[in-house]
């Protein structure tokens, strides 16, 4: 019998294919976990989802800023930015609370590292073509 997804591929073909790439339980594999921290695993994905915002003014703007500053940032920073990027704000409003236009509100406002990204923010020149 063939598989609808892999026509080619037998069932047990398949089934030894998603054995390789699973642990015990059927689970997938969380070898990079245990080869790193869970702080540097959070650092990881805080990287990715800082490059990939939806708008490519975040995408320049936090993206810069964590390429910069994620490497040193304590877990308890890390949360406090995880909380900026994903939290309950959309993307043209953390844009507008960054650059000023319009005023944070208090659970960003008294974010430290939020504070930090205005200053890393208002620190930067435009570059000069």
């Amino acid at each position: 019998m063939h598989s609808l997804l892999c026509p080619r591929a037998s069932s047990s073909q398949l089934s030894a294919l998603f054995k390789r790439f699973s642990v015990g339980n059927g689970t997938a594999s969380t070898d990079c976990a245990t080869k790193k921290g869970p702080v540097d695993v959070l650092r990881a994905r805080l990287l990715y989802l800082s490059r990939k915002r939806g708008i490519r003014e975040n995408d320049i703007l936090i993206g810069g800023f964590a390429e910069e500053h994620l490497a040193k940032m304590e877990e308890h920073e890390l949360e406090q930015y995880d909380r900026i990027i994903n939290g309950l704000h959309t993307e043209w409003e953390l844009f507008h609370y960054f650059s000023g236009v319009k005023e944070a509100p208090d659970d960003l406002d008294k974010n430290a590292v939020f504070q930090r990204m205005r200053q890393h923010f208002g620190e930067k020149k435009p570059r000069q073509f």
